[in-house]
């Protein structure tokens, strides 16, 4: 396919004759790195009411650590774990964040935001020679701090203790030898199937448990007997049976089978009305969970594809789909990687060498940050994420230091390409101006042989506002040429 390039083959100057502000694509990069974190993988960050972070981070000894870090990304205060067995980072319902630190055999300590410790107390674990396995995770439940403990005690199966602590230290209650998870997960037995819920305010988590037979519903008695998941919706609940095949099947809240779809794939959960049915090397599907019926993505099937549920989109491999609220492909991203959520308005997608950060609604490309960055995490607001691997990460943001340059209100652009453009091609959608909240600007566009004129808004742009020009590759030449990647371009109002 031919291309009409960038700056080599074919120049677009944005600026009144003579031209004097030429923009190339590498130019346009509006990722900035603001600060470094320490060495190790970030795990978890949350921002103070201060607006300083707290980050969890794992260092390559295999300690891990809380840290305090100033906005310009000075280090604070930072407290290192050995014997860790949990550590989360919280908010609580006033906006304050909290960290709590389990560390074995049997102390639970509780930080402030500003890293202060403000009180520890003893969980009545059981004895090590009690148990051949056991972990510790912490969970939230408004303000309290719920510790579980899940064990393999010698001759037994597994189960849990659950310690409920409130925000002042004091434990409220212990669940012992409960059957229970934190996650909607159900399990097959001889025919039946089981799935536990627990209360989290304080009363008993004693599971209630739905028994049905399956060959009363049709199916073979013991076919599914290995482990399976069940999905908890608001009005119904979606089981994913799996071991001569797989198939979905859809129960009311009294356990009664509403329908079932046979699948080829992995369910991944989305939503309440749609469920992404993962291929591998195969088909990948959108489930209806309102019908149960099957829709074949137009996605590649050369791979086994990444979906996130927070960006709300696919990596095939090839290309970035993204989906809308319902489901759908929307519009798709030439961006190979796996891809990540930093905000409403913008993805990331890591490769090996590098992290490309692109707008959600257009598409476009606004920058990139060489490395092997491979987990992103939303930062402070909508234009900063944090990026690590396993050795390092920092806090970057888009577009906050860079502003471009600075205009009057009125601020026409001429668009000057080295052939003759199609008309017919520069529209609304290809051509057109969005202030920092991603709204466009009522601008009008005028095709003149190589060059696009491009008005200021009537009322002309608003003052101290910045914009940004988006020129995407769908504009071509006359002779069918296009750009091979899309432009942007950001300026600012006097």
């Amino acid at each position: 396919m031919k291309y009409i390039k960038i700056v080599l083959a074919l120049l677009i100057f944005i600026g009144c004759a003579p031209f004097t502000n030429n923009v190339s694509a590498s130019e346009v990069d509006l990722v900035q790195k603001l600060w470094d974190g320490t060495n190790g993988r970030l795990i978890e960050a949350m921002t103070t009411s201060s607006n300083e972070t707290i980050a969890l981070v794992h260092e390559k000894d295999r300690k891990r650590s809380i840290v305090k870090f100033s906005e310009d990304g000075q280090v604070l205060k930072k407290h290192t774990f050995d014997n860790y067995g949990a550590i989360r980072i919280f908010k609580d319902k006033a906006g304050k964040v909290f960290v709590p630190v389990f560390v074995e055999p049997n102390i639970l300590m509780v930080y402030n935001e500003d890293l202060t410790k403000i009180w520890i107390e003893n969980a009545f674990v059981r004895p090590e020679d009690e148990y051949i396995y056991s972990s510790f995770s912490l969970h939230q439940d408004g303000d309290n701090i719920l510790l579980n403990n899940l064990r393999q005690t010698k001759g037994t199966a597994s189960s849990n203790d659950l310690f409920v602590f409130s925000p002042e230290g004091i434990e409220l209650e212990i669940y012992r030898d409960k059957e229970f998870d934190f996650y909607p997960i159900g399990r097959t037995d001889a025919g039946h199937l089981y799935y536990h819920k627990i209360n989290l305010y304080g009363k008993d988590p004693n599971p209630i448990r739905t028994n049905f037979n399956f060959s009363a519903y049709g199916f073979e008695h013991g076919v599914y007997s290995e482990v399976s998941y069940l999905y908890e919706y608001k009005d119904f609940d979606i089981a994913e049976l799996t071991e001569n095949e797989r198939m979905v099947v859809k129960f009311d809240k009294y356990g009664s089978v509403l329908g079932t779809q046979t699948i080829e794939g992995s369910y991944l959960l989305a939503t309440d009305d749609y469920a992404f049915i993962r291929g591998s090397f195969g088909p990948s599907y959108r489930l209806d969970l309102n019908t149960l019926k099957l829709t074949k993505y137009n996605i590649s099937e050369e791979s086994l594809p990444d979906y996130n549920s927070e960006a709300n989109a696919i990596s095939d491999g090839e290309k970035v789909h993204i989906l809308d609220d319902a489901g759908y492909i929307s519009h798709s991203i030439q961006a190979s990687g796996d891809v990540h959520n930093i905000s409403e308005k913008y993805i990331a997608v890591t490769s090996k060498d590098r992290l490309a950060v692109y707008e959600r609604e257009s598409g476009d490309k606004v920058g990139e940050v060489s490395g092997n960055y491979d987990r992103v995490y939303p930062g402070k607001n909508d234009n900063g994420f944090y990026a690590t691997n396993d050795d390092s990460w920092a806090y970057y943001s888009i577009g906050k230091a860079n502003v471009g340059p600075t205009y009057e209100p009125t601020k026409q652009w001429t668009i000057s390409f080295s052939t003759e453009i199609d008309a017919s091609t520069v529209t609304p959608t290809t051509i057109y101006v969005t202030n920092k909240e991603g709204q466009k600007a009522a601008v009008a566009t005028k095709v003149e042989g190589s060059k696009i004129y491009l008005s200021a808004p009537a009322s002309g742009y608003v003052s101290g506002e910045t914009y940004t020009l988006h020129i995407t590759d769908a504009v071509k030449a006359k002779s069918g040429s296009k750009l091979k990647n899309g432009v942007t371009k950001v300026f600012s109002i006097r």
